[in-house]
């Protein structure tokens, strides 16, 4: 590892071998914490390669507990992360309301590391066991279509990883990678990225998975989910075939808001405006879920386009499906 460090102290990159040498060490508990946050972040700097981010995600998979599961018609929605922009934990609350429509969801996701809030904290705030074991959150996807998938129960390989990722405090490879890890393996998953510059990398290494559909999105205004406050591109990877779009919150009738409406807090703050919505409110908070719920539901082929999502997601929240599904699974 010393070479390693030596080549980046020297402002020389490291190869794509170098840097699997590096995570398979990191796994493996050989590296200390110095070591290993200057690599990361020398990573993070040079930009992650496909060939990196497919390695990392084949070796993660080999190493990772897994449910045996008929994924075809089951999905998972996420982000990255890293956005800077602590919005309400909006791909946690779609998931309540996708799950409301016979759709199974497993949401895998984690505590907070870029954020103030991770989805696991906010879920625990809502009184979810987010320790549920693997064969009851088996149980829970085929009973009441949703279960939440703690990352760390499931990756025992990160064991070394994430107090790391809390220390360093900024976005890695990590964030990139987490989509990917379901133990579920879901063959259809929306996944908001940080960056738009990410989409041609990211979405190569989509092709190279085992996966059948995945909508990948960025809004222009910087959010790893779909924004009222901005257009948001999307590239939908179908069998193998990539196409490109740009939604503007304009064309299903939201009024255009501002950034600050729609940030969240800490997870208690988002446990408290995601049960408002639940429960009926209309805000600005209510039109992001319904915005990203809809392509969730036009990802798993229940409505035929996204104006037909909003509508149904919009009915979901008002007369408090997805309030009653959160019940469900805190009852689970």
């Amino acid at each position: 590892m010393q070479d390693l460090l030596k080549k980046i102290q020297n402002g020389k990159e490291l190869t794509d071998g170098e840097y699997f040498l590096f995570f398979s060490e990191l796994i493996a508990g050989k590296i200390n914490a110095e070591q290993a946050a200057a690599l990361l972040y020398g990573l993070t700097l040079r930009g992650e390669t496909v060939e990196a981010l497919y390695n990392l995600v084949t070796l993660l998979k080999e190493k990772s507990t897994k449910i045996s599961y008929n994924a075809d018609n089951l999905i998972d929605v996420c982000g990255t992360g890293g956005d800077g922009q602590n919005t309400l934990n909006i791909s946690t609350a779609v998931a309540f309301v996708v799950a409301s429509c016979d759709i199974k969801v497993a949401k895998h996701g984690n505590r907070s590391v870029s954020s103030k809030s991770g989805s696991s904290d906010v879920l625990q705030k809502l009184g979810v066991d987010i320790d549920m074991a693997a064969e009851q959150a088996k149980n829970a996807l085929a009973e009441i279509d949703i279960a939440f998938l703690f990352a760390p129960h499931y990756h025992p390989a990160l064991a070394n990883v994430g107090p790391l990722r809390k220390n360093l405090g900024v976005r890695t490879i990590f964030n990139l990678i987490g989509p990917l890890l379901n133990p579920v393996g879901p063959k259809k998953q929306l996944i908001g990225l940080y960056s738009a510059e990410l989409f041609e990398k990211y979405s190569a290494v989509v092709k190279q998975l085992d996966f059948l559909r995945v909508i990948l999105l960025n809004s222009q205004d910087g959010l790893d989910e779909a924004s009222i406050a901005a257009p948001t591109d999307l590239v939908e990877i179908n069998s193998g075939k990539i196409s490109n779009t740009t939604i503007y919150p304009s064309d299903f009738g939201f009024e255009l808001a501002s950034l600050a409406d729609i940030r969240g807090g800490d997870a208690e703050h988002n446990a408290r405006e995601m049960l408002k919505i639940f429960q009926g409110e209309q805000n600005a908070y209510s039109d992001m879920v319904a915005l990203n719920s809809a392509i969730a539901l036009y990802l798993a082929e229940k409505v035929s386009n996204i104006q037909e999502g909003v509508n149904l997601a919009q009915d979901i929240l008002s007369n408090g499906q997805a309030f009653a599904k959160l019940n469900q699974l805190k009852s689970f």
